[in-house]
């Protein structure tokens, strides 16, 4: 028995897609197969209003991330499943083997969510940041490079005290020619 109704594929592309406006779906059980919930535009507020407390739901979110100076614009994909307080148990139990399905469906998504009361909806306000390095910005990443430069030597000149030898730097990547 397939688990997705046609209506998920669908849902799912029009969020993904960029000729639509479509940035969020959800996906909800009706009997023992997924179909679409509810799409549309209005991002998070959108996407959590059709959450239902009696329900598991599966959304996918798009969002839209500017860096800091407003020069580069990168489209972020959110996964986030819903497992409402009042929902049964048993629909709270597939979700160990459906989400990884409906995961497969969502391909693509950068950050998958977990929430399971109302509360942990606030969470979900900045999920997709920090992914990359180029998240951080030029100067921070430079300076995150650095730090993990000296800490290979530091550990090199260790490492060649432990074994007797002092610490040599070496040119390049240390490969020896043959």
């Amino acid at each position: 028995m397939a688990l997705f109704e046609p209506s998920c594929g669908e849902a799912y592309a029009d969020v993904f897609s960029d000729a639509t406006d479509t940035d969020f779906c959800v996906l909800g059980y009706e009997g023992r197969k997924l179909k679409c919930d509810a799409k549309g535009v209005g991002g998070l507020e959108a996407l959590v209003a059709t959450f239902d407390d009696d329900k598991v739901q599966y959304g996918l979110l798009r969002q839209i991330k500017m860096d800091d100076g407003g020069d580069s614009r990168r489209v972020k994909f959110v996964m986030i499943t819903w497992v409402g307080e009042s929902a049964p148990a048993m629909k709270k139990g597939a979700v160990t083997s459906h989400k990884p399905a409906v995961a497969e469906l969502f391909k693509g998504h950068h950050v998958s969510r977990n929430v399971m009361e109302r509360g942990e909806l606030a969470q979900l306000r900045k999920p997709a940041q920090r992914l990359s390095p180029l998240h951080l910005g030029v100067e921070r990443t430079r300076l995150l490079r650095r730090r993990i430069l000296s800490l290979q030597g530091a550990s090199a000149a260790i490492l060649g005290e432990q074994m007797g030898r002092p610490h040599v730097a070496q040119a390049g990547r240390g490969h020896a020619r043959r």
